[in-house]
């Protein structure tokens, strides 16, 4: 009983890293991305569109 209760709090955690992660990384690319100069910009949509 105990194991099946940690075994589920485990799977929403990693389902909480799955989501959360991603969330905090484009933010952060998109942070980094608007400092970056104009020239850059071509670069990344074409790697967003990848």
């Amino acid at each position: 009983m105990k194991r099946k209760r940690v075994s589920h709090i485990l799977k929403k955690f990693l389902i909480k890293l799955i989501f959360i992660v991603p969330l905090s990384l484009t933010k952060r690319l998109k942070h980094t991305a608007s400092i970056l100069p104009a020239r850059n910009k071509s670069l990344r949509m074409d790697f967003f569109q990848k």
